[in-house]
């Protein structure tokens, strides 16, 4: 099977096209469609940018009293010079998400391309250009398409520079590797098929070449000093919380990962229904088990397939795969709730995918005629066709807008101005609020319907959220808002305070039968702190 370069270029740039329609799609949504908490978050960071000046290394969001683990915010950075440019406009950070997820597209077509074939690479960023994931995620207010981009990139560079030895390829895997790491520490799982790399043209000999530790000093030290001592030389610039950090590694949080290890139901969810089926596709899983088994066969040179002649640049992606792995292992938690966590599983995945395609096509191709050869040709053609009406199915889910935190955001523009501080509640830290009436103020995070239900609150318990709901209005908390519509009907003592001390401005007649009911259409709780209600 071989293509001149002009077949070559046309099915690139249809393949392009057709990945770049497919991003279009939703562009000019507001950032709430799927994962809006995550979206919101990140154009908080742009926001502050744009509003109280671009200095990078003090990124801060409208929640007061929020601490967590901040990435280094460079795409919210970038952002906000376009918003500096072309006004403060949403759409300019999801159009920035959409470059980087096409640039993603050349740079992976050239790296399966340099380590396999043009044929193959085409396979891939055709994989790239339509599983629904990469499509839904490649246009979202997020800094994961960055991410990917830079995560391809520092293996097409680095792949280069130990091809070539040129200080150029050299410069830009650093700055490439650098980023990746900048932008999300937990991406030092791409040793793994870098390791390989180097063992693969250096040998052993690697250990002993002083340039490969100064690759390795410049790209690992700057994700070093932001993650771990950024926040101690300036505290003041930070919201990285020390003491978070330290939590997500405890001896409790170990307790609680081993328990999901445990359980068959964490690897169903994150390896079957997460990655098989809405990442890859099902087909793309599929093809993916069968670039492994093919891998194996020729490692093992049992394999069938000759045409195709063994390159071992496919082994990369392989110890990619694994290294992703080991991730997966290291933050099973997070990998279980949000499935963007394993969003880069797409890359690997997509290499060993095309491999498989790449040598299942030559196989059938190069077959006499007959029933087998057109049985291989049209289940991989069905299944590699049916990836689309899979993935326009899975994508138009997560672009179905919910207002429920716009509608809420429009009664809080309305009774508050911009300069008064707010409380804002809900059971789990909550950025939509914050962003959508553009207010600034604390999160007060209080018992979910759940917890009610099976735990209870008791009354020590309810008068520590008391006084901490009093400590956030003596910090100047001036409004109590919270679009959690169960608040009278699951926290009567709450609501019941509330009313008794402070004067209602919305959601007053609601009754908690009403809220039981879970009804959509309560409007949310509004209590005016600043005048508290004489007795």
């Amino acid at each position: 099977m071989k293509l001149s370069s002009k077949q070559t270029k046309l099915l690139f740039w249809v393949i392009f096209i057709l990945a770049l329609v497919l991003r279009l799609w939703g562009i000019h949504h507001e950032l709430n469609d799927y994962h809006h908490f995550r979206q919101t978050y990140t154009a908080m960071f742009a926001k502050n940018f744009y509003e109280h000046g671009l200095n990078l290394f003090s990124p801060q969001i409208d929640i007061l009293n929020y601490k967590n683990v901040s990435e280094f915010q460079i795409y919210p950075f970038l952002v906000a010079i376009l918003y500096k440019i072309f006004g403060y406009h949403d759409i300019l950070g999801r159009l920035l998400s959409l470059f980087f997820s096409m640039a993603t597209i050349g740079v992976l077509y050239r790296l399966i391309a340099y380590l396999l074939d043009e044929i193959t690479g085409l396979f891939g960023i055709l994989l790239y250009a339509i599983l629904p994931l990469s499509v839904f995620y490649g246009r979202v207010f997020m800094l994961e398409p960055m991410m990917l981009f830079l995560s391809v990139s520092m293996i097409y560079t680095f792949t280069l520079y130990l091809d070539t030895e040129k200080t150029s390829y050299f410069a830009l895997a650093v700055l490439s590797t650098a980023g990746t790491l900048l932008i999300k520490i937990p991406t030092a799982y791409m040793l793994f098929p870098m390791l390989y790399l180097l063992i693969r043209k250096q040998g052993p000999g690697f250990l002993i070449r002083p340039r490969n530790y100064i690759f390795g000093i410049l790209s690992i030290l700057p994700a070093l000093y932001w993650y771990f001592l950024h926040a101690r030389f300036f505290p003041q610039d930070s919201i990285v919380d020390k003491e978070l950090m330290g939590m997500y590694y405890s001896s409790d949080a170990w307790d609680y990962y081993i328990a999901l290890m445990k359980s068959s139901k964490t690897w169903k969810s994150i390896y079957l229904i997460s990655i098989a089926e809405f990442h890859l596709a099902i087909s793309g899983f599929l093809f993916f088990l069968g670039g492994v088994i093919l891998l194996m066969k020729r490692w093992r040179n049992q394999s069938n397939f000759q045409k195709f002649e063994y390159n071992s640049g496919v082994w990369v992606f392989f110890y990619w795969y694994l290294g992703f792995n080991v991730f997966i292992l290291s933050f099973i938690a997070p990998n279980l709730a949000h499935e963007y966590y394993q969003l880069p599983i797409i890359l690997p995945s997509i290499g060993l995918a095309s491999y498989y395609l790449r040598n299942a096509f030559e196989y059938a191709l190069n077959m006499e005629k007959g029933g087998k050869k057109t049985a291989i040709l049209a289940v991989n053609f069905l299944l590699l066709l049916g990836i689309l009406p899979f993935s326009l199915n899975k994508i138009n889910n997560r672009l179905q807008q919910d207002t429920f935190y716009n509608d809420f955001s429009e009664q809080v523009r309305k009774l508050t101005s911009k300069e008064d501080l707010v409380i804002i509640a809900d059971n789990t830290p909550r950025t939509e609020v914050f962003y959508f009436s553009d207010r600034k103020g604390f999160q007060f995070i209080i018992p979910g319907a759940f917890q009610v239900y099976m735990e209870g609150i008791e009354e020590s318990y309810q008068k520590q959220y008391i006084q901490e709901l009093e400590e956030l209005r003596s910090q100047g908390g001036k409004y109590f808002l919270t679009p959690y519509v169960e608040l009278p009907g699951f926290l009567p003592w709450l609501h019941a305070y509330l009313s008794e001390n402070y004067e209602c401005k919305l959601g007053c007649e609601v009754t908690r039968e009403r809220s039981l009911m879970r009804d959509r259409t309560i409007p949310g709780f509004i209590y005016d702190l600043s005048s508290p209600l004489k007795k």
